[in-house]
């Protein structure tokens, strides 16, 4: 009789909340204290933006490179754009304020390692005081309103997909490839014509050695993006 074995592999995948825009119940009470029913909607967004900075409030700090969860964010005291703007979102829509997340129109290109160029974007939170209002843009540098056609709105699936890029850049550029390819790949499945994760989905796999999968994925953000960098990343991996 011969016997079957069989090989199971554990694959070991990011530990991720349930969703980046999750509030717990302390969080609650401390948006209703902030932004309290009986002002108008104009001056809760202005409370609420102001007690989140406010160093008797939460003291929140500007970090760039770091995408924490709105959870984390409260926590820590420190995001980037990513995680003010799911802090935000996440405190005012719990107060019935009406906030959308968007994302810039411009992509910033930045140099990565070895002559490698990374993809990096904007995420601010659009609010409307009211249905007759201008609608406004919040993030670390205040409440303004936007030049036309500078952000496009974002659904929530979206914005899990950005969180998941943002995570798996901070682990490639952390010199951490291996964990950086399973955050880019999950942003990818979530939102698949994300092309700033694509393009670097191909820098994390060709930092492994994959120069196929570096291929495929530099091919997949151009065909998003015929203006992305991965032109110039796949030059340089056949170049090599």
């Amino acid at each position: 009789m011969t016997t079957l074995l069989v090989l199971l592999l554990w694959v070991s995948l990011p530990a991720a909340p349930q969703s980046p825009l999750t509030l717990d119940e302390s969080m609650h009470r401390w948006a209703y204290e902030h932004a309290p029913a009986h002002l108008d909607d104009q001056a809760r967004i202005e409370h609420l933006f102001a007690a989140m900075l406010d160093e008797n409030g939460l003291g929140l700090h500007e970090r760039s490179g770091h995408s924490p969860t709105a959870r984390e964010a409260f926590l820590e005291g420190r995001a980037d754009c990513v995680g003010f703007a799911l802090l935000f979102t996440a405190l005012a829509r719990s107060v019935h304020l009406p906030a959308r997340l968007a994302v810039s129109v411009d992509i910033e290109v930045v140099g990565g390692q070895r002559n490698l160029r990374i993809a990096e974007g904007h995420v601010a939170v659009q609010v409307t005081a009211s249905p007759h209002a201008d609608t406004l843009m919040v993030d670390f540098g205040g409440i303004y309103r936007p030049p036309p056609g500078s952000f496009a709105l974002v659904d929530d699936q979206t914005v899990f997909a950005i969180y998941y890029s943002n995570r798996g850049t901070e682990a490639l550029l952390d010199g951490r490839p291996a964990s950086a390819v399973v955050w880019l790949e999950s942003a990818t499945l979530l939102e698949p014509d994300l092309a700033g994760a694509w393009l670097n989905l191909g820098v994390a796999r060709g930092r492994l050695g994959d120069r196929h999968g570096a291929i495929e994925a530099y091919r997949r953000a151009l065909e998003l993006d015929p203006s992305s960098a991965a032109s110039e990343n796949l030059a340089h991996l056949q170049a090599r």
